[in-house]
């Protein structure tokens, strides 16, 4: 998939996003070598190695494409910041990407959690997956995992594994569509 931000940067100011973000330039260590390599500065482009970045809010996105399948996954990071810019939105088992020309409707198939590789069944996250490793103790006694990639029984997904539907991948898939 390839979406293009557009920003309404006629926005008036307090309508702007202000994120603090680990500093690029010293990497959160607050001291950067100083131009002539000789010794230790402060760094100049933020406090206590925390900078800040205020962005313009999103007017609209833009449709590249959707990719080359249906199935896309994204990442939690990629839908809450799209939730906190406003051109996502979540609703039940559905992601929409408030997009131009049209909005993209993703049916959700799975959640970011983990889940049963025998049953497919979701598991309650808690950190050390103590439960999930119950539940397969308990639900499926003795048995083989069926997924060579997750011998325990259970995996971890990090994302929200979803599916446009066929008609709008048409429309705008990579390679052909428009």
């Amino acid at each position: 998939m390839l979406l293009k931000r557009i920003y309404n940067h006629k926005a008036p100011k307090d309508k702007w996003l202000t994120t603090k973000v680990t500093c690029p330039t010293c990497k959160g260590k607050d001291v950067v070598v100083s131009a002539d390599a000789t010794s230790i500065a402060k760094c100049p482009d933020c406090r206590n190695g925390i900078a800040v970045r205020v962005t313009p809010p999103v007017d609209h996105v833009l449709i590249k494409h959707t990719g080359t399948k249906e199935a896309q996954n994204f990442s939690t990071r990629f839908v809450e910041t799209g939730i906190l810019e406003g051109w996502i939105s979540m609703d039940g088992q559905k992601i929409t990407l408030h997009t131009k020309p049209q909005n993209l409707v993703y049916a959700v198939n799975k959640r970011p959690g983990r889940y049963c590789s025998h049953c497919d069944a979701k598991l309650n996250d808690d950190t050390r997956g103590v439960e999930a490793r119950a539940h397969v103790r308990e639900a499926h006694p003795g048995k083989k995992s069926p997924d060579p990639e997750s011998p325990s029984g259970y995996a971890q997904v990090n994302a929200y594994l979803c599916t446009l539907d066929r008609v709008s991948h048409a429309k705008f898939k990579a390679g052909g569509g428009r």
